[in-house]
């Protein structure tokens, strides 16, 4: 097995990926919010009825947190999903800068 010598970061690579990234994140927070909103919206119809068996269906379909927390944890995700492109944007940005600065404190040290 042959060792990683360093870490080569290639921009124009790297800024496909995180545009295609922030696209992608962009679109499924779009259809999430769209799907959150018509889940609320059919909910507050109270399809289930006010008899007996409505009531022990929405006993069931809300315990444990139901859709509320699968829309409030679906919120959380796809905002964490949305948050990788400019974190990793970022990180990117980080190791460019350093590895620069390194190679220019090599210069300098090699041309003293």
């Amino acid at each position: 097995m042959t060792e990683l010598q360093g870490l080569r970061v290639d921009n124009t690579t790297v800024g496909r990926g995180l545009s295609a990234w922030d696209s992608m994140s962009s679109e499924l927070q779009s259809m999430w919010n769209k799907a959150v909103t018509r889940v609320r919206a059919l909910n507050d119809e109270t399809p289930w009825g006010d008899g007996s068996d409505g009531a022990s269906f929405y006993a069931a379909y809300v315990a444990n947190g139901g859709p509320e927390m699968l829309c409030a944890e679906g919120t959380r995700l796809v905002d964490e999903i949305v948050k990788v492109g400019p974190t990793m944007r970022k990180s990117v940005q980080n190791i460019t800068s350093t590895d620069h600065g390194m190679a220019q404190d090599l210069n300098n040290s090699i041309s003293v």
